[in-house]
């Protein structure tokens, strides 16, 4: 009887410290691989054509999905996308609220502090998106001027001249009717005559007010029309002087003298603060590309390869993008710290990128490696 305890005890104290070195291990410090019965991988992305957006459908597709898409396949992975923006990708992993990143995101010293990464798929490089430079300068400059704000403020003027024109004709229409005719349709446009040639001082004298009334609208228009006189011609030769002062650029060296823009918390926004350079930072590539097709500024940097895709397929033929890519750095998955997905996603990514499949995710979206 003591022989069964003692051998029993013997066991228990042998096997307890290996049993639980085994539980520790397979927990790990990490986020674990899913298996039976766990929950998806929530895997972030953000709107980066090529290599993350969404089709027509409201599908997720891209370079980076389509390659994560063929590595999740083969470990039997489940997982669903979080939409996010960088930066909020970038938090989201930094502190573990997502296992893994599917679009553009570079490796840098700073984010590998921060999270772990996968081999490297692909180099890309920096890339500069220009407005297309006509050679008919006056067309350009009119295109700069005659836009939709510019037509809205001509619309605005108008009314206010029928406006204006209408009160003095309200109150010289019965002592003054041979200059403002008694009839609502003759009188409201001798009153927006009189009101036209009063705001641009020209000042025929075939038409004044005698009323009291009318004399005290007509000393008011004439002081708001030197306001508003004042303001259409410092707006149109602001236009002027930046049609003429704004640089072209043509390559990195002259984004110092230029108007920038580029992707908030990206890599290219860190190289242009080291450059000295303070550009004006935008959520999307999409909206900082409209800031430059409406000349807030003159150059947006972002990945080459998401510029050149973008430019053509949101901007056709107003957007140029310069041709050599600058400042080469790596994309890979992003995982948070210390996550046990890194190894066999680097196995079966090392294995994918030998494979015929691989060349033909980068011919469909024009990519190079």
């Amino acid at each position: 009887m003591f022989m069964k305890i003692f051998m029993t005890l013997l066991f228990v104290v042998a096997f307890t410290p290996a049993f639980a070195f085994a539980q520790n291990s397979e927990k790990g410090t990490g986020i674990q691989p899913p298996g039976e019965g766990q929950e998806s991988l929530r895997v972030a992305t953000w709107e980066s054509p090529p290599f993350a957006f969404k089709n027509t459908t409201g599908r997720w597709v891209g370079i980076s999905i389509e390659l994560w898409n063929a590595i999740a396949q083969e470990l039997n992975y489940k997982y669903e996308f979080k939409e996010y923006t960088l930066d909020g990708a970038l938090d989201a992993l930094t502190n573990k609220k997502v296992d893994l990143g599917a679009a553009p995101f570079s490796i840098t010293p700073d984010r590998y502090k921060t999270m772990d990464f996968s081999r490297s798929y692909m180099m890309t490089g920096f890339g500069i998106a220009t407005t297309k430079v006509s050679d008919d300068h006056i067309s350009t400059l009119l295109n700069r001027i005659l836009n939709w704000d510019f037509f809205k403020t001509i619309s605005i003027l108008f009314g206010t001249l029928i406006f204006i024109g209408g009160l003095v004709w309200l109150f010289e229409r019965k002592r003054n009717a041979d200059q403002f005719a008694r009839g609502p349709l003759d009188g409201l446009f001798s009153g927006f005559w009189w009101s036209a040639v009063t705001m641009t001082t020209v000042g025929y004298g075939d038409k004044s007010p005698i009323t009291l009334g009318g004399r005290v609208i007509g000393l008011f228009w004439m002081f708001a029309s030197i306001i508003i006189i004042s303001g259409l011609t410092g707006s149109i030769a602001a236009e002027l002087t930046f049609f003429r002062m704004t640089p072209k650029v043509s390559g990195p060296h002259d984004l110092k003298s230029a108007i920038v823009g580029t992707l908030r918390s990206s890599l290219e926004a860190d190289y242009l603060h080291q450059e000295g350079i303070h550009p004006q930072e935008y959520k999307s590539i999409d909206e900082g590309l409209n800031a430059l097709v409406n000349g807030s500024i003159s150059a947006f940097v972002a990945d080459h390869s998401i510029l050149s895709y973008s430019a053509a397929r949101s901007f056709p033929g107003q957007i140029e993008i310069l041709p050599q890519p600058f400042e080469p750095n790596f994309i890979a998955f992003p995982m948070p710290l210390e996550s046990n997905y890194v190894r066999p996603i680097n196995m079966q990514l090392l294995k994918f990128l030998q494979t015929k499949e691989w060349d033909s995710i980068l011919k469909k979206y024009n990519a190079r490696q």
